[in-house]
């Protein structure tokens, strides 16, 4: 999935940051993904997550989804609503 959001946000000239959660640095990133990103039946956050800013967009499913509805600028909150 990683590497299909970062293909399609490339190819669209979105300017993106790929964020390791792993590394010590991201702490704060870490957090903010456990506590508002979408988590599957059994409470795992499923990989990747879609921020803009501080401001959740949604899943990998919900990118897929907002590709498919040519919504794609409303997900990553580019127009107002």
């Amino acid at each position: 999935g990683q590497i299909h959001l970062f293909s399609v946000l490339s190819s669209w000239k979105y300017p993106y940051q790929a964020i390791d959660l792993g590394a010590p640095e991201n702490e704060r990133e870490r957090q903010l993904l456990s506590t508002i990103a979408k988590k599957s039946d059994d409470r795992q956050v499923i990989l990747p997550q879609i921020f803009h800013q501080d401001e959740y967009c949604g899943d990998y499913r919900d990118f897929l989804e907002a590709i498919e509805g040519e919504k794609m600028s409303n997900f990553l909150k580019q127009i107002p609503n």
